[in-house]
């Protein structure tokens, strides 16, 4: 059974890092995983399979270590990234939040997400579902892996980590 205050925690934690996100707060989003954290959106298969292992489907993204999520932020930080530049406006829209697992150092979180971007006059909505872990590490709850299930995937523009 799932506790009031366990369900704000893992609230916080989501709808911060979305903020992070929105915000462009990039190391303060960055601090949020941990160390051997992994970021997974998959691609679907075709219209009813979705890739269920990155080392044999074809990912949307797929970074294992939170140093891989750091050269993502690097990248676009630096202008690297053209396609990121000038840096897309995003604005994350989390519902349906509900804990599906827990213990007293594991939280599995299920949400419902559409993000909002705005980049070179163009506005695309992008929606699907999120899956993540939250582990307490060190006295506070961080992101140990994140799947992102990317319902519209037939997109115009290239994406990036920060806008689903």
């Amino acid at each position: 059974m799932v506790s009031p205050e366990q369900h704000l925690v893992a609230s916080a934690v989501i709808f911060r890092e979305a903020d992070c996100l929105d915000r462009w707060q990039w190391q303060d989003w960055l601090d949020m995983f941990t160390d051997d954290c992994e970021f997974w959106c998959p691609a679907w298969v075709d219209e009813e399979q979705l890739g269920d292992d990155p080392d044999r489907y074809v990912s949307f993204f797929y970074l294992s270590g939170r140093a891989a999520l750091g050269d993502r932020v690097f990248r676009v930080e630096s202008g690297l990234t053209p396609f990121v530049t000038p840096l897309p406006r995003t604005c994350h829209v989390i519902s349906n939040l509900h804990v599906t697992a827990l213990d007293a150092t594991q939280m599995q979180v299920s949400s419902h997400w559409q993000t909002s971007t705005y980049h070179r006059r163009v506005t695309v909505h992008l929606f699907g579902f999120y899956e993540h872990t939250l582990v307490l590490d060190d006295g506070r709850w961080r992101i140990a892996r994140k799947k992102i299930t990317l319902l519209n995937d037939h997109l115009d523009l290239p994406i990036d980590f920060n806008q689903i």
